[in-house]
């Protein structure tokens, strides 16, 4: 029997069923699933607010799963996601312009410096963003991160702001982890993160 070949997802073989306007929606998704699938190799939990309930601008809350043991604390982590293929870059970071609106709703969020912004880089071709054989699931491209705290203040009458996100905020295992582990220490000690 010969080998299958399934091509990409939105491929020239395998189209689509959905309109050029839905390409948004399906980065959106894409950008949680990415976040998601991280979380669950590494026993988080990644829940996503309900349909209409975000009004916080947060997209997904990361916490351990419940009775993990490797957590007195549990540390909790809030993401807002993005998604592009047309990134712009230039001298090592990724820029990112969010509107006003969003950008003081997530800065203006009593959670200790653990909310971010994760932005998941696509390629062009929407033909290239996942591709599925009969031995492998690939997502192309990264998601990088950026600790809303750290941003910029907003300047009064400004419509929206540019994130300046360096492109070794890489968000993996180990980022996750580490996001994790640094949450947890300073609510431990009772600090700000």
């Amino acid at each position: 029997m010969g080998s299958r070949e399934y091509g990409y997802c939105g491929g020239k073989d395998v189209q689509p069923f959905h309109k050029d306007d839905s390409l948004d929606m399906i980065k959106s998704r894409l950008s949680c699933e990415y976040l998601s699938l991280i979380c669950t190799y590494l026993d988080y939990e990644a829940h996503e607010p309900k349909p209409g309930n975000d009004r916080s601008g947060i997209d997904v809350t990361i916490s351990p799963v419940a009775n993990d043991p490797r957590w007195e604390i549990k540390p909790t982590l809030y993401f807002q996601l993005k998604a592009t293929s047309v990134p712009t870059i230039s001298n090592g970071t990724l820029k990112l312009r969010i509107d006003a609106k969003t950008y003081r709703k997530l800065r203006g969020q009593n959670m200790d410096g653990r909310t971010f912004v994760g932005v998941l880089c696509l390629p062009q071709e929407t033909s290239q963003w996942v591709s599925v054989t009969a031995k492998e699931l690939i997502m192309k491209e990264v998601m990088y991160w950026y600790q809303i705290k750290k941003g910029p203040e907003l300047e009064d009458g400004k419509e929206d702001i540019t994130l300046n996100i360096p492109l070794t905020n890489i968000l993996d295992g180990r980022a996750l982890n580490k996001m994790m582990e640094m949450t947890a220490m300073k609510m431990e000690m009772g600090d700000e993160i």
